[in-house]
């Protein structure tokens, strides 16, 4: 007689842990001190099943009254020439600002024209004693099965606060987050 092991559509054991988000805090530094950019992504996503995972933020944090703009940058590794891999669904839009109404999206998500949009203090909201901008992510659960290595997303960003730079390089933070090719224990 044959085991039950589960439903047909079961996740691998401790799979549930993957599609949590946890943020990156990166302070600022020089004339911008005191503000900060909170990146709030996953480490991994599981099971590659071509749905969109949408708890992904980058938040520019300043003081009261802080004039903001954040632009955030997303893409992914399995693109050749502009055009993903084979095996990988075959999908448009696998990384996305969460936000339809958003005009001043530009780029096609892939590593030659990445996704890049610019949010400024339109879009500031006031919290207390303290000005943020948020830019909402979203990042499809999908990845080439030809290729062994796994699909890895890469989010960028970088803040103004009253025309001061939060840090002085060229990105002020970064995340990335992978979607593996399988689940064995090495990439678990």
């Amino acid at each position: 007689m044959f085991g039950v092991v589960g439903p047909l559509g079961a996740l691998p054991p401790g799979t549930s842990t993957y599609n949590t988000s946890g943020d990156t805090t990166v302070q600022c530094t020089g004339a911008a001190a005191g503000r900060s950019i909170t990146m709030h992504a996953p480490t991994k996503l599981w099971p590659p099943n071509h749905k969109y995972y949408t708890d992904i933020s980058v938040t520019a944090n300043g003081l009261t009254g802080d004039m903001i703009s954040l632009t955030t940058e997303g893409d992914h590794n399995q693109y050749t020439s502009g055009v993903e891999d084979n095996g990988a669904g075959n999908t448009a839009n696998d990384i996305a600002v969460h936000d339809p109404d958003n005009p001043s999206v530009s780029g096609n998500g892939d590593s030659s024209s990445p996704l890049t949009t610019t949010e400024s203090n339109s879009s500031a909201q006031q919290d207390g004693d303290a000005s943020h901008v948020v830019t909402s992510w979203e990042a499809r659960a999908e990845r080439s099965g030809t290729d062994s290595t796994a699909r890895v997303y890469t989010l960028t960003a970088m803040a103004t606060f009253d025309g001061m730079r939060c840090t002085s390089g060229t990105t002020d933070a970064t995340a990335t987050f992978s979607v593996p090719h399988d689940m064995r224990p090495s990439n678990r």
